[in-house]
């Protein structure tokens, strides 16, 4: 027997809310720490320059794995959130069209 489906549309807007709440949170935290990051100096011999380098790099693919990750869970928290609206949506046409039978 296959599994049966139970959707809560409420629990599924909530749910998506708070992932997007989630993502804003991420997003913010990581422009918050954006000064302290690009304040960090490295002195200017060969060693130092190398290790600046490789700080920026390092930074920059954070830059996009937060961004990237923050715009993943707001775009998948406003999926889910939508979801619910559609199983209300599709259990208000079952309930007419049900109605329209009994008549």
């Amino acid at each position: 027997m296959a599994p049966e489906l139970v959707a809560q549309s409420p629990t599924l807007r909530k749910a998506g809310q708070d992932l997007q709440k989630a993502a804003d949170d991420l997003d913010r935290e990581w422009q918050a720490i954006q000064g302290v990051a690009s304040s960090v100096t490295f002195g200017t011999d060969v060693v130092a320059s190398l290790i600046g380098a490789s700080y920026q790099a390092a930074h920059q693919m954070a830059q996009k794995t937060y961004g990237s990750a923050a715009q993943a869970f707001s775009n998948f928290g406003a999926a889910i959130a939508a979801m619910g609206g559609v199983y209300d949506k599709t259990e208000q046409t079952n309930t007419d069209n049900v109605k329209r039978l009994a008549v």
